[in-house]
């Protein structure tokens, strides 16, 4: 293949463009006075060849025609018009939230498929007060130990999502789309995004803990201040805190700026050079080890997102868990007997769901796709929680 110019090569092409270019003058020639007479008038050399005889237009018309086929022959081959944008298949962008933590302090409690019941309560009196033991000499009968039972109540509330999906649209998909999946998914996720929201309104509700059960700081009591004492704030935490003889673990939720003013708090840095503890690279303390040092099991962290707006409207995203608070509890590590544990999910089993055919709808038919579940989220034992409120600025 010859990728020389045509203009300086003798090749079929490089003759045939010579040969155009030749014609051309010969006629531009004829036109010069033409030429010269519409650059003098300022007008279009169109308007003045209307003028002329129809031979003179014939000519020009043909002149035109062989201008045009002198300048697709100029134009090169470039990798605009060659190419097709393809459709990436390594690549989409979704957003989606997945750091659930709801469970994690409320965990699911199955009623096995009922949707209400009751649940047994033994009075905190029962093992925290008793009568004098002291028994005189003599025929004297011993006090007697009265034990309270309360009955408890749950209800659960059925929830569902459906989403549908033309079969005309399964047809037209391109890969790497799969929108079968995602159309249950994106049911099963909804029901999944608002249950978090429904325990994060619960755990951080002020009004479901009594006084000894909660506290709001401000001014230098807050962490962000560095005349604060943090750990002593938690362990007052703890110590009113409450428990039965389950297995629990102590689990404290911060929120992000809660923790980022922790590590980097005076106490807990001078605490751990006090000891010749390790700190990190950055001079910030680890979350495992402000975990350590407040004495709690295990730390969790609420980053999820919520749209605050409505769908249409421009998103504004706010934490579902709000950064300025703290909450400390005992959770479950399983639901037992005798037990005592801030709270669970009472839910009526797994997450259901179904995919259904329904060829009498749309155009084409349609797929519709259901997730259902019952849940209550409730707590059980509110002593065994504790939530410290503007623990940052």
């Amino acid at each position: 293949m010859n990728y020389g110019s045509e203009r300086n090569e003798r090749t079929k092409g490089g003759l045939a463009y010579e040969a155009l270019f030749a014609n051309v003058r010969e006629k531009t020639g004829m036109f010069s006075s033409i030429y010269s007479e519409a650059a003098a008038k300022g007008v279009s050399i169109e308007s003045i060849v209307k003028s002329k005889s129809a031979e003179d237009r014939e000519i020009f018309s043909e002149l035109k025609q062989i201008n045009d086929q002198i300048m697709r022959m100029k134009q090169g081959i470039t990798p605009q018009n060659v190419h097709h944008d393809a459709l990436m298949q390594n690549l989409s962008v979704a957003f989606a939230d997945d750091d659930f933590i709801g469970d994690r302090i409320m965990p699911d409690l199955s009623t096995n498929g009922q949707y209400s019941g009751v649940y047994w309560e033994y009075s905190r009196e029962n093992r925290t007060e008793y009568p004098d033991d002291t028994v005189a000499n003599g025929r004297v009968q011993p006090n007697e130990i009265s034990e309270l039972r309360i009955k408890r109540n749950y209800l659960l509330q059925p929830r569902s999502f459906i989403s549908s999906l033309e079969a005309d649209v399964i047809n037209n998909q391109s890969a790497p789309l799969d929108e079968m999946v995602d159309l249950g998914n994106s049911c099963l996720y909804g029901l999944k995004f608002k249950k978090e929201m429904r325990i994060a309104s619960v755990v951080l509700n002020a009004a479901n803990y009594a006084t000894n059960n909660k506290i709001t700081l401000s001014g230098t009591s807050q962490f962000t201040d560095p005349a604060s004492t943090p750990i002593q704030v938690f362990d007052d935490g703890k110590n009113a805190l409450v428990r039965g003889q389950g297995a629990v673990k102590l689990v404290a939720y911060m929120g992000i700026r809660v923790l980022r003013a922790l590590r980097a708090h005076p106490q807990l840095l001078s605490t751990l050079l006090s000891t010749s503890s390790t700190i990190a690279s950055n001079g910030l303390v680890s979350k495992e080890t402000v975990a350590a040092m407040l004495g709690v099991d295990e730390i969790l962290i609420g980053t999820m997102r919520k749209n605050t707006g409505t769908q249409s409207a421009a998103n504004y995203s706010t934490r579902i868990w709000d950064e300025t608070k703290v909450w400390i509890g005992y959770v479950a590590k399983s639901p037992s007997l005798r037990s005592a544990s801030f709270g669970y999910s009472f839910v009526k089993g797994p997450t259901e769901s179904d995919l259904f055919w329904k060829p009498e709808e749309g155009a084409f038919g349609i797929f519709q796709a259901r997730a259902s579940c019952a849940d209550e989220q409730r707590i059980v034992s509110a002593d065994s929680g504790y939530l410290i409120t503007g623990a940052v600025a």
